[in-house]
């Protein structure tokens, strides 16, 4: 009985905890470029290139793509591998990504 018990409560501890933690990741990565997978709490600090990150991150990017993600300690990176991707997201589209701070100031 007591091992019911506990599965239940443990069950009833994973649930909430799946909601509260893995879901919210799953929910982001569907709308980020994509990119190569990463460990849990170090992202991608193991893939991370330590000299010629350029050659390595064109590499990267046949694979996933002009534009890609990834995280490093909990550091969002962006990486655009072609120059009309740059242009076209820094300079077309800049309105959508640029934003400053709201100062109540100002308001007044």
């Amino acid at each position: 009985m007591s091992l019911l018990l506990y599965s239940l409560a443990a069950l009833g501890a994973a649930v909430p905890l799946f909601w509260w933690v893995l879901l919210p990741r799953i929910q982001r990565a569907a709308i980020l470029p994509p990119g190569p997978p990463g460990d849990p709490v170090l992202g991608n600090l193991r893939y991370m290139p330590s000299d010629q990150s350029a050659l390595v991150f064109h590499e990267w990017s046949k694979k996933y793509g002009e534009v890609m993600y990834f995280e490093v300690l909990g550091r969002s990176l962006v990486i655009l591998d072609t120059h009309q991707a740059a242009v076209d997201l820094l300079e077309k589209r800049s309105a959508n990504y640029s934003d400053r701070p709201v100062f109540t100031l100002y308001d007044l």
